[in-house]
């Protein structure tokens, strides 16, 4: 069963998908408090952070169904909304680094609304990679394929925590300083801004390698013209 998870490419794709969006996560849930506090100088900012990048995402899980009728694919749904995704988070750092707070606020409005889709969808994706496998090898092991979900939220956390450690330290930050240098303050900002619009950019990049579905469809094409045939 190990060997046919690794067989499985998408399995694979899924797998480092998730240990980016956790590492990520990981990165994002330490760097929030540091960014308000040190940045922008207000900590109470964080929950405006928060409540803009989270609240768009339970309200787009109410169009992703429509999303997916209408354009008949979940693969487009998701990588159109990592694209429209990752345009946000430019247009996010950019105001970032002006100091643009209602301007980042509203770009964190859209990051949210346009990921929605794919935190709806991964685990159809994740059974159509197992349905993959069982067309492909007559192996059904699906409890093992969604271990992918799992494993990258154990790998992309600890990842996750550990960067921030070694980034904060780099930077040259100092714990508990009434305020920061600038290395310390530059590195919170590449950390709040650019690691994650780095990592919309590689979430992009798998997700439009995720062709499961088309290729669980040209499987049941074929069978059904050799079936037609005999």
């Amino acid at each position: 069963s190990f060997k046919l998870l690794f067989r499985n490419k998408f399995f694979i794709i899924i797998c480092l998908f998730n240990i980016v969006s956790y590492l990520l996560q990981g990165i994002g849930n330490s760097i929030g408090v540091y960014y308000t506090s040190y940045v922008l100088k207000n900590v109470d900012l964080l929950g405006a952070f928060t409540a803009a990048g989270t609240i768009p995402i339970v309200i787009g899980l109410l169009f992703t169904p429509f999303l997916v009728k209408k354009l008949k694919s979940i693969y487009k749904v998701n990588l159109y909304g990592a694209i429209l995704s990752t345009l946000a988070r430019v247009v996010l750092t950019i105001f970032g680094y002006m100091g643009n707070l209602p301007g980042m606020l509203t770009m964190l409005v859209f990051v949210g609304l346009f990921q929605s889709p794919i935190t709806a969808t991964m685990y159809t994706m994740i059974s159509a990679s197992g349905e993959y496998t069982y067309k492909t090898t007559g192996k059904k092991i699906d409890g093992m394929m969604f271990s992918c979900d799992s494993f990258g939220a154990k790998v992309g956390s600890g990842l996750g925590s550990a960067l921030t450690g070694w980034l904060l330290a780099a930077g040259g930050y100092v714990a508990n300083a009434a305020s920061q240098t600038s290395g310390a303050v530059s590195m919170l900002q590449f950390m709040f801004f650019i690691i994650p619009l780095i990592g919309a950019g590689i979430t992009v990049l798998l997700l439009s390698q995720l062709t499961v579905e088309k290729a669980n469809a040209r499987i049941d094409s074929e069978k059904a013209q050799t079936a037609k045939a005999v």
